[in-house]
């Protein structure tokens, strides 16, 4: 973890955080369904695999342009494009 990085024990505070600006999150869409419904939080990526398991990387709108969320951006696509 990033020195000096807040953690958070429960997926509500990870939300939250995540609506008010703090960062992004990855959490189960079930979670987050008001949020992106009403615009407070958008997904990382447009594509969707159907899993009950699948999680999701959400911010608030406009954060997208952060240097830190582009850089984790292709960071978790170069994890997710590597063979195991």
């Amino acid at each position: 973890m990033a020195e000096n990085a807040p953690a958070y024990d429960d997926a509500n505070s990870l939300i939250e955080a995540a609506v008010q600006g703090k960062g992004i999150a990855l959490v189960r869409r079930a979670l987050t369904e008001t949020e992106l419904a009403d615009g407070r939080l958008v997904r990382l990526w447009k594509t969707s695999i159907i899993d009950v398991y699948a999680y999701y990387v959400v911010w608030r709108e406009g954060n997208a342009k952060r240097a830190e969320i582009d850089a984790l951006r292709a960071w978790l696509q170069r994890e997710a494009a590597s063979p195991p």
